[in-house]
């Protein structure tokens, strides 16, 4: 499928003439998660919730590769737009006026995540009319051949590439940003939801953000490699990697892991 044939869908409705808001997460980041609140909160705050991300991936095209011209989906007030997992290739009308939220974890355990997610526990959609198979299911053969360690890597330089997109994209420079580590999140969902509401202005009853904070509130005591929620606690890495495979990610992914609080400064 090339970028000139990929199909675009249609808007929903606009919720109201409240302004729009953007939200970016990363792959295996905790993004399911913002992204599941702000569906659930949207509504309540007069917004409609918009995914071209989703679109995407039931259709089986990677987000790099949307169409220049979904640019035009993304309009100035009525819309929550979500599903981002990466930095996109089109550009962001709204960008520079739209409040914005970027959720982001300790890569070395997105890479874990990655892997258990990549090999067993993600759904992959059946194939599309044109018999073409989803391109997750290649993912999956490659993964389920490799250990864990030599999947994490193998792909640590789509975390590194991932970390420079978003950061070449001057996100982090603008003022109506707002960036959360999933760590400092995690298990604070209550104070998180209201300080993502607060942060975009929406003015929602109490009980409509704790419900939502509640619904969303899944912590295994173990890890259950079958459901997307795995294992919600920080640190994996250290407790399914060797040493020298951890040494080998810290110095692979040193530039992001220390810019946001991973590893300590250098000196």
């Amino acid at each position: 499928m090339t970028a000139g044939t990929i199909p675009l869908p249609a808007l929903p409705p606009p919720g109201s003439e409240a302004p729009s808001v953007l939200a970016f997460g990363m792959m295996k980041g905790g993004s399911t998660l913002l992204f599941d609140l702000l569906a659930a909160l949207a509504p309540a705050a007069g917004l409609a919730w918009f995914s071209l991300n989703d679109h995407l991936f039931r259709i089986g095209v990677r987000e790099a590769e949307a169409p220049q011209e979904a640019a035009r989906l993304f309009l100035p007030r009525g819309y929550c737009y979500g599903g981002f997992r990466d930095w996109p290739p089109h550009p962001i009308p709204i960008l520079g006026t739209a409040r914005a939220v970027w959720l982001l974890r300790d890569p070395r355990d997105m890479l874990v995540s990655l892997y258990h997610s990549t090999v067993r526990s993600h759904r992959i959609p059946d194939a599309g009319a044109d018999g073409r198979e989803h391109y997750m299911a290649e993912l999956r053969r490659r993964a389920q051949a490799m250990t864990l360690a030599e999947f994490c890597r193998s792909r640590v330089g789509v975390y590194q590439r991932m970390f420079e997109r978003f950061l070449a994209s001057g996100l982090t420079e603008r003022p109506n940003l707002r960036v959360y580590r999933y760590e400092d999140v995690i298990f604070r969902k209550r104070e998180w939801v209201d300080d993502l509401c607060d942060w975009y202005g929406w003015r929602i009853p109490a009980r409509v953000r704790r419900a939502a904070a509640e619904r969303f509130d899944l912590l295994p005591d173990t890890p259950d490699p079958d459901a997307h929620v795995r294992r919600v606690w920080p640190g994996s890495h250290r407790l399914e990697l060797a040493a020298e495979d951890v040494a080998f990610l810290d110095g692979a992914l040193a530039g992001p892991l220390r810019r946001f609080g991973y590893l300590p400064p250098e000196g």
